[in-house]
């Protein structure tokens, strides 16, 4: 289902009936085997809350929804806020982010994140008459509003959102850069099926406890569950390669997590390789600097970081080990239900773009409840 919002003051029938055609025209157009679900409303949150309620067929309702990953750069320079001001005003939380700064060289998040800017992979750009048609059609779809949509739409109504989902017993699912993904440059990554049988792009799962948290047990299950349904599908079952890749503290704790995750592969039929790297032998230049400074002593003490540095530490470990990677999953970092002021909705959603920081397309997995994965 392809869920939809029109937002405006002021009814617009006509508007309205424009969207809906547009959507159909580019389900026909993308060949996609979907239906969409225009609402209107005067606020984003408001509609979005109807399609969370209402979008399905009868009683089948979706018990998964998907949402883009909001536009944090764009609504941090319209307001004119600097990163650094999240922490000055934010000392409650006890982050204590100043006690791990990397020699004292702070940046702003406003110069981190450039959007638009950030290099990309080559190989992901899209082209060819059936792209310039669907980004037509995306033009009529969503028009020359989205400033003022951006402007309504408030980064703890984002979250929200999310929690909305959740109290409606959905899995939630954040997609990031599948603007950069392209299935014909993944086919041709390979070349021939035959001289190339090794040679393909990867589909990672990072099923990481992100804060050693009992809390990321459903998702975890959902990225191995999303992983495997995927490599099952149209181009990646012939044209990718799965793999299983997890981050640990030490150095001796590979092995043993190395055999429990191939056992359980095994039990649940999913055929994938599995890699697993260690914090302590990795190449993070941030974990290596707090190690140096003296600031911790061992890798286990990555846990006990603020949110922000462990991500980073997190994405360097997984930028570096995902250049292969046409597609990544990730749990979604918890918890949100606590975030009740735009203060904190801010700083949550820049701890997703610190993890997810120069990674292929990435999809962040919440699983509300336990997924059943067969055994026979």
């Amino acid at each position: 289902i392809l869920g939809h919002i029109v937002y405006s003051p002021q009814e617009d029938k006509q508007d309205f009936n424009n969207k809906k055609n547009a959507w159909y025209d580019f389900i026909s157009v993308s060949g996609w085997k979907a239906f969409s679900d225009v609402v209107y409303s005067s606020t984003i949150k408001e509609g979005g809350k109807y399609l969370i309620m209402s979008s399905g067929l009868g009683a089948l309702q979706p018990n998964t929804i998907g949402f883009g990953l909001y536009n944090l750069y764009n609504y941090l320079k319209k307001n004119n806020i600097n990163d650094l001001d999240v922490y000055d005003n934010n000392n409650n939380n006890n982050n204590n982010y100043d006690d791990y700064s990397i020699n004292d060289n702070k940046k702003t998040f406003l110069n981190l994140y450039q959007f638009g800017n950030v290099p990309g992979d080559d190989r992901f750009l899209t082209s060819g008459k059936k792209t310039t048609e669907l980004l037509t059609l995306c033009v009529d779809i969503f028009g020359k509003a989205l400033e003022t949509v951006e402007d309504d739409f408030q980064p703890l109504d984002y979250i929200e959102l999310l929690n909305d989902a959740i109290f409606f017993n959905k899995n939630v699912i954040i997609g990031n850069n599948f603007n950069e993904l392209d299935k014909d440059s993944i086919v041709a990554f390979r070349g021939s099926r035959i001289l190339n049988h090794k040679q393909r792009l990867t589909v990672d799962m990072w099923p990481i406890n992100l804060c050693k948290s009992e809390d990321y047990a459903n998702s975890i299950e959902l990225v191995y569950l999303l992983g495997h349904i995927l490599k099952q599908t149209d181009i990646w079952n012939t044209y990718s390669k799965l793999r299983v890749k997890h981050i640990v503290a030490l150095e001796e704790e590979v092995d043993q997590l190395t055999k429990e995750i191939t056992d359980l592969l095994v039990e649940y039929r999913i055929k994938s390789r599995v890699e697993i790297h260690s914090i302590e032998k990795s190449n993070s230049s941030t974990y290596k600097q707090l190690v140096l400074s003296g600031k911790i002593n061992s890798a286990t003490e990555v846990y006990d970081l603020p949110n922000e540095i462990r991500y980073l530490i997190f994405n360097e470990i997984i930028q570096e080990n995902s250049t292969e990677s046409c597609l990544t999953f990730l749990p979604l970092p918890l918890p949100i239900h606590n975030i009740d002021t735009n203060l904190k909705a801010i700083e949550y959603i820049k701890n997703l773009y610190i993890l997810i920081n120069n990674l292929p397309p990435t999809l962040l997995v919440h699983g509300t409840y336990p997924v059943i994965l067969s055994t026979q």
